[in-house]
């Protein structure tokens, strides 16, 4: 890739519609995970200068019977708070307590209400794939054994 192109935070393939440059993500991507239910505060705010929500674009799944939702973060380092900062807000908007969630940096987390924030990935480094994210969660933290031990 060249200075000044963007990659889809999904595949890492290059992006070069400007649509698809300002979410980040490719149209396949987007069409494979569904993408693009923006929050509504997004949508509200969308041209002001100062958000006091973040920007997140997500889906859901179901993981082992529950609802989870999976998040990429939109924020842009100032404007407004990063998913990650409002976690809470995200899951009460969203009405889940489950979250599988790429943050501003491109990686991959977890977070519950019961146990809060817990990283995905292998070896002491954090996935940036998000198949990868969503088998790693169902593994740790969403497997029906962990609920009746």
């Amino acid at each position: 890739m060249k200075d000044g192109d963007t990659a889809c935070c999904i595949c890492g393939r290059p992006l070069k519609n400007p649509i698809s440059v300002e979410r980040g993500i490719g149209p396949e991507c987007a069409a494979k995970y569904s993408l693009f239910n923006f929050n509504k505060s997004r949508e509200a705010e969308m041209g002001q200068p100062f958000s006091k929500t973040p920007q997140y674009s997500y889906h859901f799944v179901e993981i082992e019977g529950l609802k989870v939702a999976v998040v990429i973060d939109r924020s842009d380092g100032g404007a407004c708070p990063s998913v990650t900062n409002a976690i809470e807000m995200v899951a009460e908007e969203l009405g889940v307590d489950k979250i599988v969630y790429r943050d501003t940096e491109g990686h991959w987390d977890f977070w519950s209400t019961n146990d809060g924030f817990r990283p995905l990935g292998e070896k002491g480094h954090t996935t940036k794939d998000m198949d990868r994210a969503l088998e790693l969660a169902e593994e740790r933290y969403l497997a029906k054994d962990l609920f009746n031990t």
